[in-house]
């Protein structure tokens, strides 16, 4: 909203915690691993990368329909964070199905990455890392492995099928 007090022309913006997750996700560079693992074709106006970064913002800030995706990115002033955004109607469902139905086959890499970039920005352990990104499952008996520092060992866990 653009208001003029005086000669002093402002304009109000709701932003509310996207201050604290566009710069989050920017650094750990969630668009740039997705355009690199699902690039979409040259004439394209925008990248997977941008709409996939935008609709997790939305997740954070505002859950809400796909196809209510244009109104939250106007009122949130996304096109004034996203240079690839002329107007909020190009977040349409149709645009976020196929930057969905992109990343799903690559899924496990971008989401292996982001938790690598986001351990070493973050100085996080992982030494005791699981993550069921590609679930896996060894059976028979194994001896009680040496806990060598930094070296992975087979431990008891859980799967969903309880076994």
């Amino acid at each position: 909203m653009i208001e003029k007090l005086g000669n002093v022309e402002f304009e109000t913006r709701t932003i509310g915690p996207l201050v604290l997750t566009t710069p989050i996700l920017r650094q750990l560079g969630l668009a740039e691993i997705v355009d690199r693992e699902c690039p979409v074709a040259e004439q394209a106006d925008m990248g997977h990368g941008v709409v996939a970064e935008v609709v997790v913002q939305c997740r954070l800030t505002e859950p809400r329909a796909l196809y209510d995706m244009p109104d939250w990115a106007e009122r949130y002033g996304l096109v004034a964070l996203y240079t690839a955004l002329e107007k909020a109607e190009q977040l349409n469902d149709d645009r976020i199905g196929r930057m969905l139905d992109a990343i799903y086959d690559r899924r496990a890499v971008i989401w292996g990455e982001l938790i690598g970039r986001a351990a070493r920005r973050y100085e996080i352990d992982l030494s005791r890392l699981h993550a069921d990104t590609a679930p896996i499952k060894f059976a028979g008996l194994f001896a009680k492995q040496a806990e060598d520092e930094g070296v992975p060992c087979l431990e008891p866990g859980y799967n969903p099928q309880g076994e």
